[in-house]
């Protein structure tokens, strides 16, 4: 199997190159696309990623909104790679090393399934500073989703936990991101393009895998969009708002 990482990101180039070196240090086939929706092309990310083995750099026409610009980046590497599977990196997100090849071998004895992961997390705000780390297993699930959608209904949303599908702890196969494509014209085009993609993925399938085991780690809380909207303020959503405008897919 062969997976494409796609980054987005936007005014953070230096976070885009560490996501970049993160993935570099994993034993499984995988091409990396940075896909910069910045304010205005990144030169010093261009050049970075020029010089990078397997790594593209993608610069849309215009800038987009969050929901547009991962479904483009998404679609790019669609048709760029001949990749098996695809994931959404988040920039301010860094991959263990070494820590793909096992889930990359679970999704290859089941080359149809979804697999998600956990994620750890390093949040500042409030302070202090603190580390969140889920227990794990390192063993292989599989999900039924109208469980997970039926928990998710009922407000238990805590339950299936770090097994939810969202798009970025996740290796989707191909063929599902065509069918989503086919049924919704779009991957993940939305105000929240992660419960987007999560939710189109729970109405299309019946099952998938969880890879129960911690591969990366979120941080830079200070320029998440989704940090500021539930502050109502700071990070980077007055920048979400003003992309998003009039947007309406």
């Amino acid at each position: 199997m062969k997976i494409a990482a796609v980054i987005p990101t936007r005014n953070r180039a230096g976070l885009a190159m560490a996501a970049v070196r993160s993935l570099q240090e994993q034993d499984c086939a995988l091409e990396i696309f940075v896909s910069d929706n910045s304010t205005a092309a990144d030169d010093e990310l261009r050049a970075f990623c020029r010089d990078q083995p397997r790594v593209h750099y993608l610069r849309p026409e215009r800038e987009l909104s969050m929901g547009a610009s991962w479904n483009w980046g998404v679609q790019q590497a669609m048709e760029r790679s001949d990749a098996t599977h695809v994931t959404l990196h988040y920039d301010r997100k860094l991959s263990r090393p070494k820590a793909w090849e096992a889930m990359a071998a679970a999704a290859a004895s089941h080359p149809g399934m979804l697999v998600s992961y956990s994620i750890d997390s390093i949040t500042t705000e409030p302070p202090p500073r603190r580390l969140w780390q889920p227990p794990w297993t390192g063993k292989v699930f599989e999900v039924r989703t109208a469980r997970v959608a039926a928990l998710i209904a009922a407000g238990r949303i805590l339950e299936p936990g770090n097994a939810l599908p969202v798009l970025a702890n996740c290796l989707v196969p191909r063929a599902v991101l065509h069918d989503l494509v086919a049924r919704f014209g779009d991957v993940c085009h939305s105000t929240g393009p992660d419960s987007c993609f999560m939710s189109r993925f729970l109405a299309t399938r019946d099952t998938f895998l969880y890879y129960d085991a911690t591969i990366a780690v979120t941080y830079a809380t200070h320029r998440s969009a989704g940090a500021g909207l539930f502050r109502r303020s700071g990070g980077d959503f007055p920048d979400w708002r003003q992309t998003w405008g009039d947007d309406r897919p």
